[in-house]
């Protein structure tokens, strides 16, 4: 078991354990066989449960609001699945279930405190501070892929992420409506949610699905306008909120670091001028029927992609170009159709002639004028 050890051992929870005390925590777990295909833990089911892996492999996936898997990484042998919620009892924020026949070893809560033995309640307390941290970390790692927060530093992100509190949601229940204060910023831990807005008819419009990981409400930590659209928990659903006042707290604390959001919000509307402006040149030209003009300025900018010097111009001319790609289909399929019309004209002049043809051939003063050729040539042989 030593493998089995020193994966344990390599894992921050457990890495200021004594090796007896984790060679203990070993010996108290149960063996395990599964065959492709069993789920070893649900999402959503309650945590408590730690496994290691000593053969085969395992995905961890989540289920969409439509029920389609979502496969977020595979596992193999000795990598440990479910060690936080052994310690915070958090429920299961994926699904993990064997890609192949599996050997595995599991470990209770309970076993765990029997193998602390008498330093069960300071060890424990190590243990809960580790998972809050590690939890901090995952919430600040988020929070850094916002555009908003992208060139905080590590410190001030966790110290943001350490003011987030945890709300639970019901399927259906309402996160908030549209027109309310812009008061928070929202990231979903675990569950999908629906943005929603009404149409002409009043009928409920779909905007968007989120799910574990995505943020919703980012902007309204700066500008605090009311909600454009309502958010509304499509399964059970764990938020992490963030309030307004909680991030301007932050800021005034560290006033130096608000000229970094700044700076980032004020980048963000140069390239949405910037591509803004493109997207008109674009369009104006499409619109004249300038495709050439168009698709060579989409190959430029292609040309140009891997170049890590590019201005506003060239990135905003990368983005519209995945979408006027397509001009290259609508010119292709409009002369198609214009060597279809030529085509069906001809069609049609042939068809007229021949109807035409036809009615002279088959009228009365035709069918005359044939008769009388033949006595013609019937009277003049030699002809």
């Amino acid at each position: 078991m030593r493998p089995v050890i020193a994966s344990l051992k390599s894992l921050p929870l457990f890495s200021f354990l004594a090796d007896d005390t984790v060679a203990e925590m070993v010996s108290k777990m149960q063996i395990h066989h599964l065959e492709e295909g069993d789920v070893i833990v649900r999402q959503g089911e309650e945590g408590g449960v730690m496994y290691v892996i000593l053969s085969g492999t395992v995905k961890i996936s989540l289920e969409d609001p439509h029920g389609r898997e979502l496969v977020l990484s595979n596992r193999g042998p000795y990598d440990v699945i479910g060690e936080t919620s052994l310690i915070d009892l958090e429920p299961r924020a994926a699904t993990v279930s064997a890609l192949t026949p599996l050997e595995l070893l599991s470990l209770t809560h309970g076993d765990l405190m029997a193998s602390l033995g008498e330093q069960s309640s300071s060890a424990l307390e190590t243990m809960q501070d580790i998972v809050a941290q590690l939890r901090v970390d995952y919430q600040a790692e988020i929070l850094q892929k916002l555009p908003l927060f992208a060139d905080l530093p590590q410190d001030m992100l966790q110290e943001i992420a350490r003011k987030m509190a945890k709300l639970d949601l019901a399927k259906d229940e309402e996160l908030f409506h549209k027109g309310d204060p812009g008061d928070a910023l929202y990231v979903i831990r675990t569950g999908w949610v629906k943005i929603v807005t009404e149409d002409a008819l009043g009928e409920e419009l779909i905007l968007n699905q989120c799910g574990p990981s995505d943020a919703i409400g980012e902007m309204s930590l700066v500008d605090g306008q009311p909600r454009s659209a309502s958010v509304i928990a499509l399964s059970d659903a764990e938020v992490l909120r963030l309030s307004r006042d909680d991030f301007l707290s932050v800021l005034d604390d560290r006033p130096a670091l608000a000229l970094d959001i700044i700076r980032n919000i004020s980048a963000r509307l140069r390239f949405a001028t910037t591509y803004i402006e493109e997207a008109i040149e674009w369009s104006k030209r499409i619109a004249e029927g300038d495709y050439t003009s168009a698709i060579d300025q989409i190959q430029a900018t292609r040309s140009s992609e891997d170049s890590d010097d590019r201005s506003d111009a060239d990135k905003a001319s990368e983005l519209l170009s995945a979408f006027f790609t397509m001009i290259q289909v609508v010119k292709e399929r409009e002369d198609k159709l214009r060597q279809q019309l030529r085509e069906l004209t001809i069609q049609i002049d042939e068809a007229k002639r021949q109807e035409e043809f036809d009615t002279l051939t088959g009228s009365d003063f035709f069918k005359e004028l044939k008769e009388s050729a033949q006595k013609m040539r019937d009277q003049n042989p030699e002809d």
